[in-house]
């Protein structure tokens, strides 16, 4: 399986290309992977007490290394006022559009919430056409944990990429204090991954004994050292 992304802009791939997220490492990684002291303790201390940081969280970094990561492709000068609710977005690029969604298109939704004190959300026209095999689609989600929080959020959406190839990103700008700032191009902007669509049944029920036991079993194994989760229930990336 192959994904293909496919620029409308000449130059674009070479300056801002989308990259798989797991190569993408941003500067927090590089920090301590247990906590103060515990850098030199045993195996069995560091796991009886907690000593472990985030940085070594399997769920976590899984989160980041799916799928890809797609970089701002310009410069982007934002202006904001959030005691009024004002908020003014212009790009540095004349062919990067962005169109301003107001707040009746989403009232009275959890994205009004998002939003809020700003009355609208950004559309920023991508630049990128996405290309999947048949039978696939594509989550596009916030960069998870690439880049430190900048006041903004990027809205999630779903999009069929087999056959519609567009991916326009909504953005809601988040702060609330008075200001003006850049979000520079090549900034960590959203997270594509692939899935494949399929139906999926339901079954909710009480877990027997026997399951109960079972989930016991799968703390002991991961507990006491390092990458046990790994070993044992990651599959083997491709």
């Amino acid at each position: 399986m192959k994904i293909q992304f496919k620029s409308t802009i000449a130059g674009l791939s070479k300056a801002f290309p989308p990259q798989p997220a797991a190569a993408v490492k941003p500067a927090w990684l590089r920090g301590p992977r247990f906590h103060a002291g515990f850098d030199r303790a045993t195996p069995l201390e560091q796991a009886s007490r907690g000593a472990s940081t985030v940085r070594r969280c399997p769920g976590v970094l899984d989160a980041m290394r799916n799928g890809f990561i797609v970089p701002l492709w310009t410069d982007i000068h934002v202006k904001y006022d959030g005691m009024r609710g004002d908020v003014a977005m212009r790009a540095a690029l004349p062919w990067a559009k962005i169109d301003r969604h107001p707040v009746e298109q989403f009232k009275s939704t959890p994205i009004e919430l998002l939003a809020s004190p700003y009355p609208c959300v950004f559309k920023l026209e991508n630049p990128w056409r996405v290309h999947l095999p048949a039978g696939y689609s594509s989550w596009t989600l916030d960069a998870l944990y690439h880049r430190p929080w900048m006041g903004f959020a990027i809205l999630p959406g779903f999009v069929n990429h087999d056959e519609f190839h567009t991916a326009n990103i909504f953005l809601a700008w988040q702060r609330y204090d008075v200001g003006e700032l850049i979000l520079a191009a090549g900034t960590p902007l959203f997270q594509l991954i692939p899935v494949r669509r399929s139906g999926i049944g339901l079954s909710v029920e009480d877990a027997p004994e026997e399951a109960r036991t079972e989930r016991a079993g799968e703390n002991l194994k991961v507990g006491g050292w390092a990458g046990r989760y790994r070993r044992l229930f990651s599959a083997r990336r491709q």
